[in-house]
């Protein structure tokens, strides 16, 4: 095998090209997060209690799918490392038909179980009837959240270093526009 030996640049001025887009991406997170609760503050307190409950809920099973996604995002980073590009594939598709099984499962398990188990949380009747029908329709997400996941870490781990290597920061600047764009909608789309 044959070590490629390319100078890299370390300046402050290119690690804040490749850093800031992630920084933006980590705020607007936030932002959505807090856009969200002002909305459902708007609807409700009642409905506020019961989201944030919910969604915190709804969050834990989804990290459970999430660490399988980061488990075979490793994967295919050492397979890249070594070269072996067609056990990338087969690990990346692998991984899809994992996860749409264990969507599956929870979904299952959420439809079955999700009551008693918020029922032991949650003290207050309204809040509970809220925090179910929440659930009701979030676990769909499930699936869409399952099987887009490998789809991202695959462009975010693979593809989208490359790009930035090659467009010397251009690139970089595109991606924090697309950030701030996505995020101006949400926020119109949450106060209208």
């Amino acid at each position: 095998m044959t070590t490629v030996s390319a100078k890299i640049d370390y300046s402050y001025k290119r690690i804040w090209a490749i850093a800031f887009p992630i920084l933006v991406s980590l705020v607007v997170e936030q932002l959505i997060g807090l856009t969200d609760t002002a909305f459902m503050g708007r609807v409700g307190e009642v409905e506020l209690g019961a989201s944030a409950i919910a969604g915190v809920f709804y969050l834990v099973i989804f990290m459970a799918g999430h660490g399988f996604c980061i488990g075979s995002q490793i994967l295919i980073a050492r397979r890249n490392g070594e070269q072996n590009y067609k056990a990338i594939g087969n690990i990346f598709y692998q991984s899809l038909f994992f996860l749409l099984a264990l969507a599956s499962v929870l979904f299952t398990a959420v439809q079955l179980f999700a009551d008693d188990i918020l029922s032991l949380i949650i003290s207050s009747p309204n809040v509970l009837e809220k925090a179910e029908a929440y659930l009701e329709w979030r676990v769909y997400g499930f699936f869409f959240a399952y099987l887009l996941n490998p789809f991202v870490k695959f462009v975010d781990r693979l593809l989208l270093p490359v790009l930035l290597r090659r467009s010397g920061g251009k690139a970089a600047r595109r991606i924090s526009r697309v950030t701030g764009i996505l995020f101006a909608f949400v926020v119109a789309v949450n106060f209208l």
